[in-house]
């Protein structure tokens, strides 16, 4: 499963870098993204019993998580269903 996040997730890269996302592939169990208003959330990547990878994605105001493998295209998909919200 690892190694197809890890594939996944970097022939998505460049695409969403030169969108002008900041992109960051973590392992660590707690990830914290710090919000435009100063607000902190911590996100379990373990909180899902089942899954142990995903994407979270954030625009400074709004998060969005999203647990498991998914292609390229789907991470693309994702993130065009994020900036819509």
């Amino acid at each position: 499963m690892i190694d197809d996040f890890n594939y996944y997730a970097n022939e998505s890269y460049d695409t969403l870098s030169n969108l002008g996302y900041k992109l960051d592939l973590s392992a660590h169990r707690y990830y914290c993204i710090e919000l435009y208003d100063s607000t902190t959330i911590t996100y379990d990547r373990l909180q899902v019993d089942d899954e142990i990878v995903g994407r979270i994605y954030s625009d400074g105001s709004t998060t969005k998580i999203h647990y498991g493998v998914a292609t390229d295209v789907d991470i693309l998909n994702e993130e065009k269903e994020f900036i819509k919200l």
